[in-house]
């Protein structure tokens, strides 16, 4: 799991933007969102990965997310969802993270995660 970054906001922000702050929030934790491009970023990042066959546990460990996170964007809160991500991506023939195409897309047949995990690990070996 990520360590959270914290940082005094007296270190960081510029005197008036603090006093302001303190007007609306003084003496609580608060969350400053990334900037709408990176998240959209980090999202397309997750689905490539997951479409690349990962495991939840390892998007998250390599994007800095939950696990949680990583099947909320997965899923978009709708199961079917999903399907019309990964369908979507094989469609744009985007490939791997490393620009190759993943042996989940080259595989005919409807092989179990599990099997198709083993035989990479077997490959790589």
């Amino acid at each position: 799991m990520r360590k959270a970054q914290y940082a005094n906001a007296k270190n960081v922000l510029p005197p008036d933007v603090l006093k302001t702050l303190q007007q609306y929030c003084s003496g609580i934790q608060l969350w400053i969102p990334p900037p709408k491009r990176i998240d959209r970023e980090r999202k397309e990042f997750v689905i490539r990965l997951h479409a690349d066959g990962f495991a939840a546990s390892e998007i998250a460990r390599r994007t800095g997310v939950t696990v949680r996170r990583v099947q909320q964007i997965i899923t978009g809160g709708d199961p079917n969802m999903k399907i019309k991500r990964i369908l979507a991506l094989a469609v744009e023939g985007t490939g791997g993270a490393h620009g190759q195409t993943s042996k989940k897309k080259q595989n005919a047949s409807p092989a179990p995660r599990r099997r198709l995990n083993r035989q990479r690990r077997e490959e790589g070996t």
